[in-house]
């Protein structure tokens, strides 16, 4: 059990690293130093201030994937993630549990691909925009394994469903 824990926390200590390391590379670079854009100085912040009501409904990204918020109660969310793309094909379609938060404009949540079979697990992190899109990177870990494929770190934008056509 101590081995199972250990590996574990190695793991997430990889997943932290690789996430700052995309942090870092993101930014632009001189000769000598890394300079953080004029943005990156200033609190982020939406046109108007951000009702976390707004997040509830359903929301599409740019592959198809669906997240379903329904149940937003002390800045923290529950609802349901249904993916459109996955190498696990019983998942395609399958909706499965996400748990969140959101604090101002900024979200963060995670998933278990388990109960659709595949080993797979996802955090997401981002905040939603001035055109209302949530746009979030994402880091998808599988297996726990520490092999080329076993994660991946992407970005996706997530545009909110008119009511009239959930």
């Amino acid at each position: 059990m101590i081995k199972k824990n250990s590996l574990i926390a190695r793991y997430r200590v990889q997943a932290l690293v690789s996430f700052v390391m995309v942090c870092a590379l993101s930014l632009p670079a001189t000769a000598d130093k890394a300079v953080a854009p004029d943005s990156l100085n200033k609190p982020a912040s939406v046109a108007t201030p951000f009702d976390p009501q707004q997040l509830k409904g359903v929301w599409v990204n740019q592959r198809g994937s669906t997240l379903d918020i329904a149940k937003l109660e002390n800045n923290e969310f529950r609802g349901l993630f249904t993916t459109a793309v996955a190498a696990t094909k019983t998942c395609i379609g399958a909706p499965v549990e996400v748990h969140g938060f959101i604090n101002g404009n900024a979200v963060s949540f995670s998933l278990s691909m388990e109960s659709c079979g595949s080993p797979v697990t996802i955090s997401l992190a981002g905040y939603i925009d001035e055109q209302n899109q949530l746009d979030v990177m994402f880091l998808v870990q599988s297996s726990g394994k520490d092999q080329w494929n076993s994660r991946a770190i992407n970005r996706d934008v997530y545009t909110k469903m008119n009511p009239s056509k959930q």
